[in-house]
């Protein structure tokens, strides 16, 4: 949801001895309401988008998000129950 993470993780990674491998989707990041972020891509490219980032989430081995977005929580969830990765 913030761009401004996803390049802190990418740059935190090269800082290490054995770097992590980061992944994202390359997407235009931004807080903008849902419905103009719908209305902008169009309902089903924001849909799969979603799904993608869901999938990316849930597989890796670790995740970086805030807790205070209610879409980090429900991926949160997921990972504790289903992915077993909590």
């Amino acid at each position: 949801e913030d761009p401004e993470v996803v390049l802190e993780a990418v740059q935190t990674t090269y800082l290490r001895e054995h770097p992590w491998t980061v992944a994202f989707t390359q997407e235009n990041r931004t807080n903008e309401v849902l419905q103009d972020m719908v209305m902008r891509k169009g309902a089903g490219k924001a849909t799969l988008e979603a799904f993608l980032n869901l999938e990316i989430a849930l597989e890796a081995d670790a995740w970086i998000c805030t807790l205070h977005s209610n879409w980090c929580q429900l991926i949160d969830e997921l990972r504790m129950t289903i992915g077993g990765k909590a």
